[in-house]
């Protein structure tokens, strides 16, 4: 039996697929996992000596040079039972990740401005052009800003935030958005 795990991919960035393959049969058994990605084998791994009723978890990292749907399937070469040794899957690969950065703490000095360490770290790539796009706004500006494609909001060093602004972050969280919260010295810990 195969089955998958998988996070969601980017452009650009190593991906991990991790199949998690028991074998439901009494004896031990050797063989070869597959992964196929838009029909082309793009893995192979040995699984050597599993025994019956034991998981394997061997992990495959494909990095993706186009965003939009990929297919793909991951397979134990098997001639015994050869549908129960295949899983299918479909997912979307992103091209780039928008994320909306809070300022709490804005500053002229560049090395003291909450979000600079976070962007630097958030934009580093080896092609100078990361797949991460950063939109940054201020806490009182959030309640006006558009969170259409968003896909992270984060909070640096926001001390407290206008209710239709934390009304707006649960509707965004609760319709699938993630939210990142870094503490720091301007928080108000009863906020």
């Amino acid at each position: 039996a195969v089955q998958y795990a998988a996070s969601r991919p980017m452009v650009g960035v190593p991906f991990s697929i991790r199949p998690h393959i028991r074998n439901q049969s009494g004896g031990i058994v050797d063989g070869d996992v597959e992964l196929f990605i838009d029909d082309k084998k793009v893995g192979q791994q040995r699984l050597d000596s599993l025994a019956g009723g034991r998981w394997a978890t061997p992990t495959f990292y494909h990095t993706f040079d186009d965003g939009g749907w990929h297919s793909g399937f991951v397979q134990v070469a098997d001639d015994s039972l050869a549908n129960d040794n295949r899983r299918y899957f479909a997912f979307e690969v992103l091209d780039s990740v928008k994320v909306l950065a809070v300022n709490g703490a804005p500053s002229g000095v560049p090395r003291l401005d909450e979000l600079f360490f976070l962007k630097a770290a958030l934009g580093a790539s080896a092609s100078g052009t990361g797949p991460i796009d950063i939109t940054t706004a201020l806490p009182n500006s959030l309640a006006n800003s558009d969170l259409t494609g968003i896909r992270v909001v984060i909070l640096a060093n926001v001390e407290s935030l206008p209710s239709l602004a934390v009304e707006k972050l649960e509707t965004f969280v609760d319709q699938g958005g993630s939210l990142l919260v870094f503490l720091g010295d301007k928080i108000n810990t009863s906020f």
